[in-house]
């Protein structure tokens, strides 16, 4: 069902990071998809930020000794 299809979308995603490779990451991931960062600031939730995934995605192509995973 739906959430299957979810859950196999995430994993997809994890095994892109883990093998480093941004085009199996970009496949699963809506073109116009946007990141959020959040943190609490004085007890309250606070939205940081707000971009496209752009960055993030291609930064999982990039060569490094890390695993993402």
């Amino acid at each position: 069902g739906e959430e299957a299809a979810v859950i196999a979308a995430v994993h997809e995603l994890w095994e892109a990071m883990r093998t480093g490779d941004a085009d199996r990451a970009r496949a699963v991931v809506h073109p116009d998809a946007r990141g959020y960062s959040v943190g609490v600031r004085e007890g309250t939730v606070v939205l940081h930020q707000e971009d496209s995934l752009d960055g993030f995605l291609t930064a999982i192509g990039e060569p490094r000794d890390a695993v993402w995973d």
